[in-house]
């Protein structure tokens, strides 16, 4: 009997150890029923949403004094200028005092900050829808008196206007490209009372955006004939103001199902 007992305590152990396995019903229907519960169980991907092809543009114009211009420049820190200067019409907008950059991370939190320090009713948010690859116009000034305006190139440079009252604008065309970027395309016009309309269109700058991703100008600090005094000085000379303006593409949705 002790010889049965040693022999019959392993072989309950082992019987307990085991896992049983049941055979897998591999009919075809058994096949289907488990490729669809897998097939309803997987997340679900959110369609990507289509596109109307319009881009809005947002245009914040933010009016400050000489006194608050350091909280704008802390914004040029934010922002890079080297995408800009890179192409030709970008270097020939700088030379001609027009600064432009693109924002980078904590752009948006210093801007929020300086447009509170600013405080200034003339400050005003623009809305502007156009379809992609179609030109669009900024007004940036609608009554303006230029003495004398120079335009520099690389050749020298010469008098475009010379006291006249203009209208400002930067005219703008942006493009839808690949996933969510859209390229935008820039340069100013200026247009005197007599129906006289100059397009620096060798001022071109081109630049790639990101869905959402501002772009911010302003004016250099150069001589009072240049196109960024023109563009962006505001106000009669003895009190004269800066303008700084953030502009924000938008890719719209279709509402198309």
């Amino acid at each position: 009997m002790k010889v049965c007992c040693e022999f019959l305590i392993p072989l309950v152990v082992l019987v307990a150890g085991c896992a049983i396995e049941q055979p897998v019903d591999e009919s075809p229907a058994a096949l289907a029923a488990r490729e669809w519960e897998a097939y309803t169980r997987r997340p679900r991907e959110r369609p990507p949403a289509k596109r109307s092809g319009n881009i809005t543009i947002i245009v914040d114009k933010i009016i400050h004094t000489d006194a608050q211009s350091l909280d704008f420049d802390l914004l040029w820190r934010y922002a890079d200028e080297s995408i800009a200067i890179g192409t030709p019409g970008g270097e020939l907008a700088r030379s001609n005092g027009i600064r432009i950059g693109v924002a980078k991370d904590g752009f948006q939190a210093v801007l929020k900050a300086a447009q509170r320090n600013a405080r200034s009713r003339q400050s005003e948010q623009l809305w502007l829808t156009v379809l992609s690859g179609t030109q669009g116009h900024i007004l940036v000034a609608q009554s303006t008196h230029i003495g004398v305006l120079r335009h520099r190139t690389a050749m020298g440079e010469s008098i475009i206007l010379a006291n006249a009252m203009v209208g400002a604008s930067m005219v703008i065309e942006p493009r839808i490209l690949a996933g969510d970027d859209i390229q935008v395309k820039l340069h100013p016009r200026f247009s005197s009372r007599d129906g006289k309309t100059i397009n620096l269109t060798d001022l071109t700058t081109e630049l790639v955006l990101r869905h959402g991703q501002p772009l911010v100008m302003a004016g250099l600090d150069q001589a009072s004939d240049s196109a960024g005094f023109a563009l962006f000085s505001y106000g009669k000379a003895e009190t004269k103001s800066r303008m700084t303006l953030v502009v924000t593409p938008y890719i719209e949705e279709s509402n198309e199902d």
